[in-house]
């Protein structure tokens, strides 16, 4: 990618940090997008991206192009992603009064020392990412990875026998891991 494809280093700051209204405008855009069915799975229709540089524009009196735009939509998916990654481990806990996670010094040293990407997240206010853009990208988070089959829960040590059962005689499968039978 060229840099006629990359956000100017100040349209970016003025984007994410500089300028919180601008970065304000450009979520409510998207969401008012995503609402009238202008996503199509991860990302904006064609019509959707159009739609969203002329509304963005307009409300924000910037003249800012598809790339530019999609570039911060596609940063803010990663920041939501790493996010959720974090949430994922074990040994913290997210506490909605603060919008922060909670974990001991020594954790956040290991688990930054493994990614890099979650130094971001220690001791700042997630509130955003853990709401809003729950509210851009929650539907569309690639979780397939992260889904469980039969395969990978036989690789993991689970007997499909135990862990599955067939429903009446349909292809639908009801999962019995959380039974407390």
């Amino acid at each position: 990618m060229g840099d006629c494809c990359r956000i100017p280093k100040s349209k970016y700051v003025e984007m994410r940090n500089g300028n919180n209204d601008t970065h304000q405008v450009f979520v409510n855009c998207c969401e008012l997008l995503i609402a009238q069915g202008f996503r199509q799975g991860k990302c904006f229709t064609k019509t959707g991206w159009q739609q969203l540089v002329s509304m963005f524009n307009n409300e924000a009196g910037k003249d800012w192009n598809r790339v530019q735009l999609k570039n911060h939509w596609f940063s803010m998916r990663k920041e939501y992603q790493v996010l959720h990654e974090l949430l994922r481990c074990t040994g913290i806990e997210y506490d909605h009064q603060t919008n922060t996670i909670v974990a001991d010094d020594w954790w956040w040293d290991r688990k930054i020392q493994a990614n890099k990407d979650f130094v971001k997240f220690r001791g700042r206010d997630c509130g955003e990412i853990f709401h809003k853009y729950s509210q851009l990208f929650g539907d569309a988070y690639d979780s397939e990875k992260y889904a469980l089959s039969p395969t990978k829960l036989s690789k993991k040590g689970f007997d499909d026998d135990n862990v599955w059962e067939r429903v009446g005689n349909t292809d639908k499968v009801a999962c019995k891991c959380g039974d407390a039978r």
